[in-house]
This record gives structure tokens, sequence and C-alpha cells, in this order.
């Protein structure tokens, strides 16, 4: 599932803005920590997490791995009580400030971008990930239906 947000990855969609010298894109990278996370539960939900943002990371930074665990972990324990689109949504609440700070520090430390600047754009990568994580969160829901899908996935998380 790792493999399967990396691919979602590299078929991300540019948007026309330009942030620390790269292009914002719309990706689906959510979709498969949301998904394990849901069916299988925090741990392997925080494991596909990580996995899933290795070519975000290569573009960015180590601290990437970071948002895609708390992404997969925190929906894994959200769904135990609230549907996977509900979950998504907490899970994206508690990425962001995270994803704020290593924004803040890369921006500023490592690429010497004013904090104000660096600051400007991130209501607007917010709602992008907002976005993001509540389509992931809405075809998570759709295909968590299916009984044959999450026994699938449960057994994947088994072997």
């Amino acid at each position: 599932m790792g493999a399967l947000g990396n691919i979602l990855d590299i078929l991300a969609i540019p948007l026309p803005l330009v942030f620390l010298g790269r292009p914002i894109v719309v990706t689906f990278t959510y979709l498969p920590m949301i998904l394990l996370g849901a069916a299988c539960g925090p741990i392997p939900g925080a494991i596909t997490g990580a996995l899933s943002l290795l070519m975000v990371v290569f573009r960015t930074s180590p601290l990437s791995f970071g948002g895609g665990i708390i992404v997969g972990g925190v929906t894994g324990v959200a769904s135990k009580k609230v549907r996977p689109l509900i979950a998504s949504f907490i899970a994206v609440l508690c990425e962001i400030p995270y994803d704020w700070l290593i924004i803040i520090l890369r921006a500023h430390f490592i690429a010497g971008v004013p904090i104000a600047t660096a600051t400007a754009i991130l209501p607007f990568l917010t709602v992008k990930w907002v976005i993001e994580v509540l389509i992931a969160g809405l075809v998570v829901e759709v295909l968590l239906r299916n009984r044959y899908i999450v026994a699938t996935l449960r057994s994947l998380v088994a072997v």
C-alpha cells in the first residue's frame, strides 16, 4: 500500500503555483494511509503513511514522514469511533500544526525565506490538504462498504 501512495504522488496534478522553487501539486497520497488506517488500525495506517511519502521525502525533507505517520495513525484510532470520512478529517487537523512547523522551519532556516513569506502560503496549503484528505476519506468510505475489500486489506496486514 505504501507503493500505491508513491505511485499516486507521481500522478500528481500540478497547480499554477510555485513554493520554494517547486510546483504545488494536488496528490492523492493520503488514500492508502487513510484506507489502511480505517480498515486495519493505527499501526498499519502509520506505517503505510510513512511509506506512502517516500517520493515526497525525496522532494522535500525527511521530516515529511511525520505527516503520513500522523494521518495514518490518527485515522486508525479515530475510525474506531467515527466513520472514515470524519476520522480522516480529524487526522488532517492533527497533521496541520506539524506540517506548518516543518514548512516554516524549512523555508526560513534552510531556504532563507522570510517567515512572513513562508506563512503567507500556509492557509492555501491547508485548504489543499483538507480537500485532498476529504476526497480520500470519501473514497475510503465507499471502498470499506465492501466486506471483501476489508477482508483483503486485513489479510495483507496479517501476513
